[in-house]
């Protein structure tokens, strides 16, 4: 009977999809104090470049994103559709923290992500 258990635990934890959650705010705190948020997704598995949305989202300065770092690898970025500027070519997500986009000027907003499988 134990045995079966085992086998049938084994068996559900291979077929667990991870996802990745992603929530963005207009401000430069995540959270309420954030102000209002701008973007969320939630329980995501797709890879690729994903821009925000230019109406709602394109003020966006904070994000925060739930992920495995074993499976995936998250970067934000200045411009649409993943480019790089030379002068920030990117910044990589840790999974569970806070990430503040307040450089220069207030016009400096994060444009863009791109979610990579490990």
């Amino acid at each position: 009977m134990q045995l079966r258990y085992l086998l049938a635990s084994c068996i559900a934890a291979t077929q667990t999809v991870f996802a990745w959650d992603m929530n963005a705010w207009h401000g430069t705190e995540c959270g309420a104090a954030g102000g209002a948020e701008g973007y969320e997704v939630a329980d995501y598995t797709s890879t690729g470049c994903f821009n925000f949305d230019m109406e709602d989202g394109y003020r966006i300065h904070s994000v925060k994103a739930v992920f495995s770092d074993s499976k995936y690898k998250i970067t934000i970025y200045p411009k649409s559709d993943c480019e790089a500027e030379t002068l920030w070519p990117g910044i990589e997500l840790t999974t569970e923290t806070c990430t503040v986009f307040k450089e220069w000027t207030t016009d400096e907003v994060i444009y863009s992500y791109k979610v990579t499988a490990v």
